[in-house]
């Protein structure tokens, strides 16, 4: 399996549930997300997770040395990827807030229209996000 991960710079962005994923009748309304700057990407099909994930820190590490700015890791909610975030803040001694995607984790969700008739996917989807708020 392909394991990915990127380091950016970014200053944080306040949104609501509506500003990200809004009813049609929000789209128009919705507050801009944060903007990515000075992105590093990192993406391998032959190195494990544990080796991905302290390439990330590295590189966190060389762009904050001194561990003065907050760092957060954005995940999909896999364990193992937690698991090895978690050692590898432990061993250098750093608080780094963990946020799970919340459309990856709601797109795992069953639910009794999960591949309704035509068994096609989309009603899965359709059926979260109008549901999930």
């Amino acid at each position: 399996m392909a394991e990915v991960g990127s380091v950016y710079d970014t200053v944080p962005a306040p949104r609501t549930p509506a500003d990200i994923m809004p009813g049609s009748d929000e789209r128009d309304h919705r507050a801009s997300g944060p903007t990515a700057r000075n992105k590093w990407l990192v993406a391998s099909v032959v190195k494990t997770a544990a080796s991905v994930v302290k390439q990330i820190f590295d590189e966190a590490d060389r762009r904050d040395p001194r561990h003065q700015r907050t760092w957060v890791a954005l995940v999909d909610g896999n364990n193992h990827q937690l698991d090895l975030i978690r050692a590898e803040a432990r061993a250098r001694q750093i608080r780094v807030p963990i946020v799970i995607d919340f459309i990856h984790v709601l797109c795992r969700i069953p639910h009794k229209t999960c591949y309704a008739d035509s068994g096609i996917m989309p009603s899965r989807y359709s059926y979260s996000f109008e549901n999930a708020l």
